[in-house]
């Protein structure tokens, strides 16, 4: 288990410092950013179904719930991505620009540096 542990780790350890190399400090508020918005997703349906569950899912028939589990999966998709990329976005453009002025369009290109 320790070998396997170690391989993972070891790798997990060598993409953080590539990217680092790459991309400099800048890399890590853009991880942070994606796991962030990967939990809050999550966190999101965790938090209002079971306030939309019983009034509104809870039905009689397995199509009627069905349906209904359809309707508010898509209306949360539609307003979370709306809110999400609002924000998201301009956090990302901003952190890109800071990329880009330290190590040019491409940071993975090979290049003299």
């Amino acid at each position: 288990m320790s070998a396997i542990a170690l391989i993972i780790f070891g790798l997990v350890g060598w993409y953080v410092y590539y990217c680092v190399k790459n991309e400099g400090v800048y890399w890590i508020p853009k991880i942070l950013l994606n796991t962030g918005a990967f939990v809050g997703f999550f966190w999101g349906i965790r938090f209002i179904f079971p306030y939309v569950y019983e009034p509104f899912i809870k039905s009689t028939s397995v199509l009627g719930q069905l349906v209904k589990t359809g309707i508010f999966s898509i209306s949360y998709l539609i307003i979370y991505y709306a809110c999400m990329y609002a924000t998201y976005s301009k956090w990302i453009v901003r952190i890109e620009e800071k990329i880009e002025e330290r190590v040019g369009k491409n940071p993975y290109k090979k290049k003299d540096k």
